[in-house]
């Protein structure tokens, strides 16, 4: 996934590939290697692995066209 991250950054800046797809590359490199997620798209073992700076992750999902956390979260019944 690493090698592909600068490539697939690329594309999403060049408009050939949605912000989702660099968003979730991003968490769940983050979380292989137990760091906190930016965009809270990874769900570990029935629970939303932890999240850097949540006070301001809407924030960031907005930014690149992401619905809220909370109702990302409702899709797997978790809050």
């Amino acid at each position: 996934m690493a090698y592909y991250f600068r490539y697939i950054e690329g594309l999403v800046q060049s408009g050939d590939l949605h912000p989702e797809r660099l968003a979730l590359l991003t968490d769940r490199l983050l979380v292989f290697n137990d760091y906190k997620q930016v965009y809270g798209s990874q769900i570990v073992n029935g629970e939303l692995h932890p999240i850097e700076n949540p006070d301001s992750v809407d924030y960031r999902r907005l930014e690149i066209g992401l619905e809220p956390l909370s109702e990302y979260l409702e899709r797997f019944d978790l809050e």
